[in-house]
């Protein structure tokens, strides 16, 4: 398998990005999604920069995007999700 981990240099197609939110965002709130949604859409590379989880986002062969859980996978989606709202508030 040739997977792709994230870096901040990442770039997404529109498709890899909307799976990304997904990924973020699920059992979310309205609110948190809009905000999340809205981040990534457009100002993904400076959402993204400095985030160390990053690096256990990646890019399957077939085009998917997928996370690599540490220990907790809640927790750690939470975690990242804070990361970035926390830049823009």
């Amino acid at each position: 398998m040739n997977d792709l981990f994230f870096t901040p240099e990442t770039e997404l197609n529109e498709d890899q990005k909307n799976q990304l939110i997904e990924i973020l965002t699920k059992r979310c709130g309205s609110k948190t999604y809009n905000i999340i949604k809205s981040i990534l859409t457009y100002d993904l590379s400076i959402a993204l920069k400095d985030i160390y989880s990053l690096r256990r986002f990646y890019v399957s062969e077939n085009g998917e995007v997928h996370y690599c859980a540490g220990q907790s996978y809640p927790c750690e989606i939470k975690s990242i999700r804070n990361e970035i709202m926390k830049k823009y508030t």
